[in-house]
C-alpha cells in the first residue's frame, strides 16, 4: 500500500485521486456503503461492454417504476458527462449522483437487477441520441423528475 491511501475516510467512487482524499456528507438514514457499493457497479458496468444473449435477457420495467429509472440514468450519464468534461465540480457530480441512487431505489426489484436495469438503460440512451439530444432531452425532463421522484 502506498502512502497516498486514506484511512478512516468515505473516498469518492473508492479512489484517492491524486493523493487527496474526499470525504462525502451522508444523512444518517443513509447507508454511505451501500451507496458507494452501488455507484461503483454502476460505474464499472457503464465502463464494460454490455453483452446480449440468451444469459443477459433484456429485463422488463414499465410504468412509474420505468419512468424513475429513465430520470435515474439520465441524471447519473449527464452528471459524469458533464463532469468529464470539467463543467461541474466533483462534488455537485457526487451530489447528482446520490440523487439518481435514490430514484433508482425506487424501482422495483433487488439492487441486482436494478443495476443491470441501468446498465440497460444507460445502453440505450446512449446508442439512441447524439450529445445534443441528451442535453435537449435532459432539459426537457429533469425538472419533472426532481418533482415526481425526489420530494
Amino acid at each position: 500500500m502506498t502512502g497516498n491511501m486514506c484511512r478512516n475516510r468515505r473516498v469518492v467512487n473508492g479512489l484517492a485521486r491524486g493523493g487527496r482524499c474526499v470525504t462525502v456528507g451522508f444523512r444518517k438514514k443513509e447507508a454511505p456503503m451501500r451507496h458507494l457499493c452501488i455507484a461503483t457497479l454502476l460505474a464499472l458496468s457503464f465502463a464494460i461492454p454490455v453483452q446480449s444473449g440468451p444469459a443477459h435477457a433484456d429485463l422488463v420495467i414499465d410504468g412509474r417504476a420505468a419512468q424513475a429509472l429513465h430520470c435515474s440514468a439520465m441524471l447519473f450519464i449527464v452528471s459524469s458527462t458533464l463532469y468529464d468534461m470539467g463543467e461541474i465540480a466533483r462534488n455537485t457530480r457526487d451530489t447528482a449522483q446520490r440523487a439518481a441512487l435514490v430514484i433508482l431505489d425506487q424501482v422495483p426489484g433487488t439492487e441486482d437487477q436494478r443495476r443491470r436495469a441501468m446498465v440497460q438503460r444507460f445502453d440505450r440512451i446512449m446508442t439512441s441520441r447524439t450529445p445534443a439530444q441528451l442535453v435537449t432531452e435532459y432539459n426537457d425532463t429533469a425538472r419533472w423528475c426532481r418533482s415526481a421522484f425526489l420530494r
